[in-house]
C-alpha cells in the first residue's frame, strides 16, 4: 500500500523531518522522495519513536534505517528507496514515529536536496492521509541534524510511504 503526499516543488532542502501517526498496526516498508536532480546522491533516513519536535538536533534519540545512494527522476517524479536496504518500521495503531529523510550534501547547495514545499505555521497539520496513516507537515533541517539549523518551520515533504498493514 501507499500514501503518497501532494507534489507541489517550491523548495529545496537537504533534510526534512516529518511524522507519521499510525490508525492501524503498519510496517513502512520504505519511501519515496522527489529531487530535481538526475545524479546520484546519497540518501539517509532516520527514525524515533514520537514526533520530531523538539529532538531535532538530538541525533542520539534517531536510529538511522536507511543508506544509500539514488538516482534522481527530475522535479515532479518519484524515486523510490532501494526496499531490501531500508530496514522496515513497525508502528502500532495510534502511535505517532518520527522521520529524518536527507541528502548527504555538506554543502547544502545544488540541485541534489529534496524537492518540498511551504505550508502554514503549524507543523501539526496534516499533509496526507487514508484509512490506515497521517503523514504530518514538517520542517526542513540541514545536513547533519541541522549542523547549520533549521531552515524552514513548516514544509511539505514530496514524497511517498510504502507500507503494509500487520
Amino acid at each position: 500500500m501507499n500514501l503518497t503526499t501532494p507534489i507541489v516543488y517550491t523548495e529545496l532542502q537537504t533534510g526534512v523531518m516529518f511524522d507519521i501517526t499510525t490508525k492501524s498496526n503498519v510496517t513502512i516498508r520504505t519511501l519515496s522522495i522527489v529531487t530535481p536532480s538526475t545524479t546520484s546522491m546519497k540518501i539517509l533516513v532516520f527514525t524515533k519513536l514520537g514526533t520530531f519536535q523538539s529532538t531535532e538536533k538530538k541525533r542520539s534519540l534517531w536510529k538511522r534505517i536507511f543508506s544509500g545512494p539514488i538516482v534522481g527522476a527530475g522535479e515532479d517524479e518519484l524515486v523510490q528507496l532501494l526496499e531490501e536496504r531500508f530496514e522496515p518500521v513497525g508502528i502500532p495503531g495510534g502511535e505517532t514515529q518520527a522521520f529524518y529523510v536527507t541528502v548527504r550534501n555538506v554543502n547544502n547547495k545544488g540541485l541534489r536536496r529534496l524537492a518540498c514545499s511551504l505550508r502554514g505555521e503549524n507543523t501539526e497539520q496534516s499533509l496526507a492521509t487514508n484509512n490506515d496513516i497521517v503523514i504530518s507537515q514538517g520542517l526542513g533541517i540541514t545536513f547533519p541534524f541541522g549542523a547549520e539549523g533549521i531552515t524552514l518551520n513548516a514544509i511539505n515533504w514530496n514524497g511517498a510511504v510504502t507500507y503494509t498493514l500487520n
